[in-house]
């Protein structure tokens, strides 16, 4: 899917959305309903949901676990 946004903005979305996601309130908030803030870039986003894949589809194919 492409992107049609400019780049600039989402660069300054990116930034502000950090510096909320790290403000000790909002992360406490965060906490309370069992939600882990984890700040970062759409790059750091992308390679940790890589990560996450990798592990779990492993787990999932290796416990054959299917949908009903």
């Amino acid at each position: 899917m492409q992107v049609k946004t400019p780049k600039r903005f989402l660069a300054r979305w990116n930034q502000e959305l950090i510096k909320v996601l790290s403000s000790p309130d909002v992360r406490e908030q965060l906490l309370g309903h069992g939600l882990e803030p984890m700040p970062g870039t759409a790059d750091e986003l992308a390679k940790y949901i890589e990560r996450q894949f990798a592990t779990w589809g492993r787990v999932v194919k290796e416990a054959q676990i299917t949908a009903n």
